[in-house]
């Protein structure tokens, strides 16, 4: 499952807005964690280089 976030990027020396793309993912049989990727898109942005974000979630975590 995917979807459409607003995102913002702050630092000491700049503050940036756009949108990020939130895909979240689990096992289906089992699943131990959910697994969320950030991916902002960045195709003009100078100081944020194009990556994407891994966070995992267990239910203890909640």
């Amino acid at each position: 499952m995917y979807d459409y976030v607003e995102w913002k990027a702050v630092d000491e020396t700049f503050e940036w807005e756009s949108v990020a793309v939130v895909n979240a993912t689990a096992d289906r049989e089992d699943p131990e964690s959910v697994r969320f990727q950030l991916e902002l898109d960045n195709l003009s942005e100078e100081y944020v280089p194009k990556h994407v974000e891994e966070l995992d979630l267990t239910p203890t975590q909640n």
